[in-house]
């Protein structure tokens, strides 16, 4: 169990940081900065450098926002999606709604609010550096997922055979191998990628089932919360493949993460090891 588990950590954490436009902002970079997005089968290109509408907003932060790039006005307040996004209103929304409003904000809306609230940065740069320091500030988004006590079966028994099956049945539970690495995934989504990606979500929901039907003893409860807990990150990081587009910095977030899986895991073989000294198990 340890080495599958540990394969999907490193498919994630092994890859390199997956830039999703060039570093230098310079309007005279031949490579334009951009985000590609899958419309009615068509793969359209929406760059941070070009405003075909002129609101102020590039046409891949409109992108990102929600806004409309063909229309300098969204939510018709007669406020330019740019002046509203400058001064912390919501595009999309008419009237007074802020963008800190929204039930749901995406961690590059987040991150695009930090770097002018905290960096008086206007101009959108996902850069390491900067990211690295915006998640310091929020510890939050680097969380894994929790499992609620009342969401696996324990039972008050230790006893040495129960502990032992508990184990034996963990280690026959398999995760889906052979992936491609995140970044490798992240930079070539495209409408087909949709259907691996449901059947890979898929195999880590059994997964998942398979764990949450096993009888655990009260002594394994801590074990049982943390496999859990990896396999629901896990699932939570890949369907957010879905949005790479909209929120690129959420993916950059994902790839942090890997540690923190890691460190779960190293977490579960400590536990595991315990418990096996403790009761003799062989």
């Amino acid at each position: 169990m340890k080495k599958k588990i540990l394969f999907l950590i490193f498919a994630i954490g092994g890859a390199l940081l997956f830039t999703y436009f060039a570093t230098q902002n310079q309007r005279n970079n031949q490579q334009l900065a951009s985000l590609e997005k899958v419309v009615d089968n068509k793969q359209i290109v929406y760059s941070f450098y070009e405003d075909d509408d002129l609101d102020g907003l590039s046409n891949a932060e409109e992108t990102i926002y929600g806004s409309k790039p063909e229309v300098s006005d969204t939510d018709g307040d007669t406020y330019t999606d740019g002046d509203e996004v400058k001064n912390g209103y919501d595009p999309i929304v008419a009237g007074s709604a802020r963008l800190s409003d929204r039930n749901t904000q995406s961690a590059t809306i987040q991150y695009f609010s930090w770097l002018r609230e905290n960096k008086n940065i206007l101009e959108p740069q996902i850069e390491n550096f900067l990211i690295e320091e915006f998640v310091s500030s929020r510890p939050e988004l680097l969380s894994l997922e929790e499992i609620a006590d009342d969401s696996i079966s324990v039972t008050t028994s230790n006893s040495k055979e129960l502990i032992r099956a508990y184990l034996a049945e963990v280690n026959k539970i398999s995760l889906p191998e052979g992936l491609v690495s995140y970044r490798e995934i992240a930079s070539d989504f495209n409408k087909e990628s949709y259907e691996t990606l449901n059947d890979l979500l898929g195999k880590i929901e059994l997964s998942y089932l398979d764990f949450s039907y096993l009888e655990v003893p009260l002594a394994a409860k801590e074990i049982q919360k943390g496999y859990l807990s990896i396999i629901k990150t896990f699932s939570s990081i890949f369907s957010d493949l879905k949005y790479n587009k909209e929120d690129p910095v959420q993916i950059e977030i994902n790839l942090k993460k890997a540690n923190k899986l890691i460190e779960r895991s190293q977490e579960i073989e400590r536990l595991k090891l315990e418990l096996i000294q403790k009761y003799e198990i062989s």
